[in-house]
């Protein structure tokens, strides 16, 4: 009796089947393997972390200490554990550490630390859109009469060299390439939704990195369609810079109005500690020193710098208060006094500080379209405050 077995054929399918198997399970196993670890080194550089805020907070590091004196700031170095503040920290497994990390003012940055040789990824996955280009644009009725100012003096008006008095915000422009004034819609809270009415942002330029003084081109900047107040848009509130009236601060103030990490979720800094500039890149005012590690830990955005502005709307430094220098950025007097007179806010604070005054900053008007120094810190009348946030181009759907 003869005995079936398998033929060449029915072994070659098998052997196709385990392959395509094999195919589709190895990098599902392989993916995984590499979360299970990413969040097991996730899990314990946050243990150091912790471990840092609790004794510093509790002054329990008896060693020497590194700090800079001119700003209190810890230093943490991993790759030498037997001096130093990391000697100091009580923490499991913390021989399995390495790199190193600043912490100042409740806040990490120059964060290198690695576990069994492994980082975090800081980068954002791929793929997660966070900003789609606009499909509409934001419009207003020019109601001002002004034939300098305002946007009747820009030209919109029936006779005016608009042609409308229709203000329309924005561009919508083409995919593949970011200009100045293209609007994005971006879902900052994260519920999946990116809402053109109370989404809408602008893109104003690359990323300028306080520290290097240079700007980044893998990160864009873009504004706020509005003004905010506690997080919230608010096209007719207006805030002091720093209530202190001295410029050499920071926006101390203006800050605390400003889109908190719980209320912008889905969006972060690219660090929340920032040196502030003066408009010539300096880190002085007649008035006194500015901050190296001013923090915006507790917020998803900041306050746009002048430099930002300058390379957005083609212009220079020289040209302050010369109405009509922003002809060119319209999109960022959205829901101001430039569309009409019953807008309390005329426009918005930058972050950046007058050099030859002792309580001045730079900040955006929608009167005469241009940027002007001449409000003191504390005044509380006239500028709003309009929040920018810093996402990776990757995260851009352009």
């Amino acid at each position: 009796m003869k005995k079936k077995g398998f033929t060449l054929i029915e072994l070659l399918a098998v052997i196709v089947i385990l392959g395509i198997i094999t195919v589709i399970a190895v990098p599902k196993v392989l993916d995984i393997i590499n979360k299970s670890r990413e969040s097991a080194t996730s899990s314990s550089i946050k243990l150091v972390k912790d471990a840092i805020k609790t004794q510093v907070a509790s002054s329990d590091l008896t060693g020497p200490v590194f700090t800079k004196e001119t700003d209190g700031c810890y230093i943490f170095n991993f790759d030498d554990q037997t001096t130093g503040n990391s000697k100091e920290l009580s923490i499991k497994n913390k021989d399995r550490v390495s790199g190193s990390i600043k912490y100042c003012n409740n806040t990490f940055s120059d964060d290198t630390l690695k576990f069994d040789g492994n980082s975090i990824s800081k980068d954002e996955p791929k793929g997660k859109i966070i900003c789609k280009r606009a499909t509409t644009l934001h419009i207003e009725k020019c109601t001002q009469t002004d034939s300098q100012y305002f946007c009747s003096g820009a030209g919109y008006t029936a006779s005016g060299s608009k042609g409308t008095s229709t203000i329309t915000y924005g561009n919508l422009w083409t995919k593949g390439s970011l200009n100045s004034g293209d609007a994005f819609d971006c879902d900052v809270n994260g519920d999946g939704e990116y809402n053109p009415e109370t989404e809408r942002f602008y893109y104003v330029s690359d990323y300028y990195n306080t520290s290097t003084k240079s700007f980044e081109n893998d990160t864009a900047v873009l504004i706020y369609y509005n003004n905010v107040s506690a997080g919230s848009p608010s096209n007719n509130t207006t805030y002091a810079y720093d209530s202190s009236n001295e410029n050499w601060h920071g926006p101390r103030t203006a800050i605390k109005q400003l889109p908190t990490t719980s209320q912008w979720n889905n969006v972060n800094l690219k660090s929340s500690l920032r040196a502030i500039l003066n408009e010539n890149d300096g880190n002085t005012t007649i008035g006194g020193t500015l901050p190296s590690n001013f923090s915006y830990e507790e917020y998803s955005s900041r306050i746009p710098t002048l430099k930002e502005v300058q390379k957005a709307c083609n212009i220079a430094i020289d040209s302050e208060d010369k109405i009509g220098m922003l002809d060119k950025c319209y999109y960022m007097f959205e829901n101001t006094v430039f569309y009409s007179d019953s807008m309390n806010s005329w426009a918005f604070w930058l972050e950046t500080p007058y050099a030859t005054g002792n309580n001045n900053v730079f900040h955006v008007n929608g009167d005469g379209k241009n940027i002007t120094s001449n409000n003191t810190v504390s005044n509380t009348i006239y500028q709003g405050v309009r929040p920018v946030i810093e996402v990776s181009k990757k995260n851009i759907e352009y």
